[in-house]
């Protein structure tokens, strides 16, 4: 195990971690890289237009694909454009969780969820339906801590919300 990630199929959005294309055979993702050196990846989640990735070097969560409802935790919505209309997707590491030791990671279709080493349960993305456990309705652009939530024995890999 090398800890690289291989991706394939619908890439509209970056999802798959590609410059946008199909990805009709597996590929390897370039990266995550942090401070020029290629972290281990230890597990990947999928959303339906993006995906999350975390590391075994210090529990580093990284993101790529559409950020349309805030599921890439970087702070905005959607994708953001440089020069000549060419739209970025960058794999990125999720702000609201640099100084955090990510345990384990999970993803439903808009909205993301992790586990940090100290029982602390954080959450971002779509929260139409309320189902980030936050008593609003609001889209979460950074990670943020569910309150009152907090799982007793942390155990890598394992994730129960109640």
């Amino acid at each position: 195990d090398d800890g690289q990630v291989w991706s394939v199929g619908a890439n509209n959005l970056g999802q798959c971690g590609h410059p946008v294309t199909a990805q009709s055979t597996f590929e390897a993702i370039e990266g995550p890289f942090l401070d020029g050196e290629r972290l281990h990846v230890i597990k990947a989640a999928v959303g339906i237009t993006f995906s999350i990735i975390l590391t075994d070097d210090s529990g580093k969560v990284f993101s790529f694909g559409s950020g349309e409802k805030g599921q890439l935790g970087n702070g905005r919505t959607g994708e953001h454009i440089i020069t000549g209309n060419k739209t970025v997707f960058d794999i990125e590491t999720e702000p609201g969780l640099d100084e955090k030791t990510i345990i384990d990671i999970a993803c439903r279709p808009q909205h993301s969820v992790a586990l940090d080493s100290q029982g602390l349960v954080y959450v971002w993305g779509y929260n139409g339906y309320c189902q980030l456990g936050l008593g609003n309705q609001q889209d979460v652009l950074i990670p943020k801590v569910v309150p009152n939530v907090r799982v007793a024995s942390v155990v890598p890999h394992e994730l129960a919300l109640k």
